[in-house]
């Protein structure tokens, strides 16, 4: 689907692979709201971007309602739940805004829980949303397990 908000991104890296495939790294830049559609050209779609109300995505964002301890926690019990290590030293010294687009990228969110970490409003939004998306999948099947309809 097309949603109403996107991300205007640079390319930052490129790879083909052995298989002829192209792996594309982007860095976004701004996001936008979807004026209207344009015609396909080569086969992709294209959209009139509206950059207004997301231009604060230029300014420098404040990181300092975030607790870090509570995210490093929940990325340790999802890499946990998932036997997966980590570089903790690294993760450390990565700046806490650069750290949150790394864990959107990389952890395998579903499409939409990734469109819902697009369009949270500030820093601090995405942050909260990504520490309980952490916290939900590391739970695994536990969570997906329907509560019983009385209690004895």
């Amino acid at each position: 689907p097309l949603y109403d908000l996107g991300c205007a991104g640079r390319i930052v890296s490129f790879e083909e692979t052995h298989d002829g495939r192209y792996l594309i790294g982007l860095r976004g830049l701004c996001r936008f709201g979807v004026a209207g559609e344009l015609d396909l050209h080569n086969g992709y779609r294209r959209v009139r971007p509206d950059y207004g109300a997301w231009a604060v995505d230029f300014e420098r964002r404040d990181d300092a309602g975030i607790d870090r301890e509570k995210l490093a926690g929940a990325l340790k019990s999802y890499l946990a739940a998932r036997q997966l290590g980590a570089d903790w030293d690294t993760i450390g010294k990565t700046p806490t805004e650069e750290l949150i687009s790394i864990v959107a990228m990389v952890c395998p969110f579903s499409p939409i829980e990734k469109q819902a970490l697009l369009e949270s409003r500030t820093l601090t939004e995405r942050a909260e949303l990504i520490i309980s998306m952490l916290i939900i999948d590391s739970a695994g099947d536990s969570a997906a397990t329907p509560a019983p309809d009385r209690v004895n």
